[in-house]
């Protein structure tokens, strides 16, 4: 998986729950800043993705959902 091109919530359950196979000791820090600012962007959108899903969940019980 190419996680620099992965939506921002499925980068972040990887590096949450998924773990690292390989990895060469010189990359750490990239690794680890490439992380840092995985984590920065999902909580950036945690708020707008709960605005969405409340949207979606309230269409489904109106039954507007889906065409």
């Amino acid at each position: 998986m190419i996680l620099n091109q992965a939506p921002v919530t499925l980068t972040y359950q990887v590096f949450c729950k998924g773990k690292l196979l390989w990895g060469k000791k010189e990359q750490k820090g990239w690794r680890v800043s490439f992380q840092a600012s995985a984590y920065d962007r999902y909580f950036d959108f945690k708020p707008v993705e709960k605005i969405l899903h409340e949207g979606m969940i309230r269409r489904i019980r109106e039954g507007r959902f889906g065409g």
